[in-house]
């Protein structure tokens, strides 16, 4: 659930030249399409979006040669997507999970109040967890 807060980093499906067609900060569904790539020969292929989020940048300049496999940009997660995850991570989460979601209760970058709130009860059952372990018996 913690790799749910973090961006998500996606790759070219193939070799070729790449068009890049979202811009960053813009907003995308799963499935949209990101990119074109165009292999030395045959029809090009798209590239998806694998989650909702938003484009945070690219990593590659517009009709430049890529790699298969090769980073092309990132995608932030959803709001609906990290408040999902910091509701798993209220009830499962564990130390390791905490600075993850202690970024999101500190706020900033366009996290909404109710994303920063569900942050900071989330830390705090975390941290009730982690304190309720090591309590001596």
């Amino acid at each position: 659930m913690r790799q749910m807060l973090s961006p998500y980093t996606f790759s070219a499906p193939e070799s070729g030249a790449v068009t890049l067609k979202a811009k960053p900060r813009e907003a995308c569904r799963a499935g949209a399409v990101l990119a074109h790539i165009q292999p030395g020969s045959g029809a090009a292929s798209e590239v998806r979006a694998p989650v909702d989020g938003t484009v945070l940048g690219w990593d590659v300049a517009d009709h430049a040669t890529v790699s298969a496999g090769q980073p092309l940009g990132r995608i932030s997660p959803s709001e609906d997507q990290v408040w999902e995850a910091l509701r798993g991570l209220y009830l499962v989460g564990g130390a390791e999970d905490l600075e993850a979601v202690r970024k999101f209760a500190r706020g900033g970058d366009g996290i909404s109040a109710r994303v920063k709130q569900q942050a900071a009860m989330t830390a705090g059952a975390i941290e009730n967890r982690i304190g309720s372990r090591q309590a001596p018996s």
